[in-house]
Parts: C-alpha cells; structure tokens; sequence
C-alpha cells in the first residue's frame, strides 16, 4: 500500500508541475498584451501599406522606362534637328528654305 501512495503523490506533482506550467506559459503570452497595448493592433493596416508601397515602387519603375525611352527618341530628334541645321537639310522644305535664306543673308556688324 505504500507504494501505491507513494505512486499517486509522483502522478500528483507531475500533474500539478504540468498544470503550473502550463499557466505560466498562458500567462506569458497574455503579459505581452498587458505589457504593450495593442501590440496586435493595426496589422492589417500596414500590410496594405507595404503592399500600396509595392505597388507605387512597380508604378514608378514602368514610368522611369517610359520616361527613358522617351529621352531616347528625344536626342534622336535633337540630333537630327541639329544636323538640319548644320546641313541646311531635313524632310522640311520649307524649313530648309528659312534656314539657306537667313545663312544667304549679309550680316552687317552694329545692326
């Protein structure tokens, strides 16, 4: 009989040790609350935030392609305009015209 006393006192503090264990680790997770309020708060909120974020950084980039592209084909049309000017050529006749009669033209020092 005492052994079986004696085995009934072992299962009694595992089972309170389990149990007091077990509360302290409740009580941790609840402490973390306790200690800083509305830590779980606004979670969601950033979230969409970092996510409008992404979504302006892939904005951002597909407007800086455009915007080199188009820089591109500006300096193309800045170096055909200046050879145009510099040859007196272009696919405007008309241009080509003002530009031969302004060179054609006696510049006079003073005026």
């Amino acid at each position: 009989m005492h052994s079986i006393q004696k085995t009934g006192i072992e299962h009694a503090r595992k089972t309170i040790f389990l149990g007091v264990f077990v509360c302290m680790l409740a009580g941790c997770q609840s402490a973390q609350r306790a200690v800083v309020p509305g830590v779980g708060d606004g979670i969601v909120e950033t979230r969409n935030d970092i996510a409008k974020l992404g979504d302006g950084q892939t904005d951002l980039a597909l407007t800086g392609q455009r915007i080199e592209g188009q820089s591109a084909d500006l300096a193309t049309g800045i170096e055909n305009l200046e050879r145009a000017i510099s040859d007196g050529t272009g696919d405007d006749g008309e241009f080509a015209e003002i530009l031969r009669a302004v060179r054609e033209r006696a510049i006079t020092e003073g005026q």
